[in-house]
């Protein structure tokens, strides 16, 4: 059975007004043992904001409960809000996000991308990678007909998330010198080379599957065009008082 959630607030006691506000938080727990967990979080040395918040002020704040959200609504959407409300009035708030789950809204900044990149160029110098000379874990694995199904429709009606981004030049110079061309300046593999007999045929092969696969969905471009051949054919023909009989057309 699902539970209510509480959309709580921590308070910094040293300021008075709304601006007190420094946090908005959800829990289905009761608002007293979930500000416990920030407490205990935050003297074991977590990097949080809001951990790095209470360790300055010397965990002199309080917990508020500001809404209840039924278990039949959505409680991302009410946290979001009140973050935005709070935000609105001047509250310096923790909350590294605009609410709801996931890491929507938090943007790392330079200083912490530079210190990523140097802590994994560090890493990896003494250690390496624990996939390398492994397959992948999916390698060979192919997913089931009705998993393609659910991720269709899951995907359906969203934008690609590259929709209108554009490679910088910077960026597009150095794919172009750092991407291996081991055909630049050699003659292509296929050059002279003519496709046998049984290349041919089964190529043939090939293309009536696909053509049966087409007329299995709907008429194809290819029936569509042979069929106004065929009438462009006979108009010509009636009017250049041709007798000759129509042959099939393949």
């Amino acid at each position: 059975m699902k539970k209510n959630s509480n959309i709580y607030v921590l308070i910094d006691l040293s300021i008075k007004g709304i601006k007190a506000v420094r946090y908005v938080g959800k829990t289905v727990q009761k608002i007293e043992d979930r500000f416990d967990r920030h407490i205990s979080v935050a003297k074991q040395g977590a990097e949080l904001h809001v951990s790095r918040w209470l360790r300055k002020i010397e965990f002199k704040a309080k917990v508020k409960l500001i809404e209840i959200v039924p278990s039949n609504r959505s409680w991302k959407k009410v946290e979001k809000r009140w973050i935005k409300h709070y935000k609105s009035r001047g509250c310096k708030l923790t909350n590294m996000t605009r609410g709801g789950d996931g890491c929507e809204g938090w943007r790392p900044t330079k200083k912490q991308r530079l210190e990523n990149s140097r802590r994994i160029k560090k890493w990896f110098k003494t250690h390496e990678h624990p996939m390398k000379g492994k397959p992948g874990p999916r390698l060979g694995y192919h997913n089931t007909k009705q998993h393609n199904e659910r991720i269709s429709k899951a995907n359906k009606g969203k934008p690609s998330p590259l929709r209108g981004t554009h490679h910088t030049a910077e960026w597009c110079r150095w794919m172009s010198d750092h991407h291996p061309r081991p055909w630049l300046g050699k003659v292509g593999p296929m050059r002279g080379r003519r496709w046998s007999k049984e290349s041919r045929r089964h190529a043939k092969k090939a293309a009536k599957k696909r053509e049966a696969e087409k007329r299995r969905r709907g008429v194809s471009c290819s029936n569509a065009l042979r069929e106004y051949n065929v009438v462009r054919r006979c108009i010509l023909m009636y009017k250049s008082g041709a007798t000759k009989p129509l042959k099939k057309v393949a």
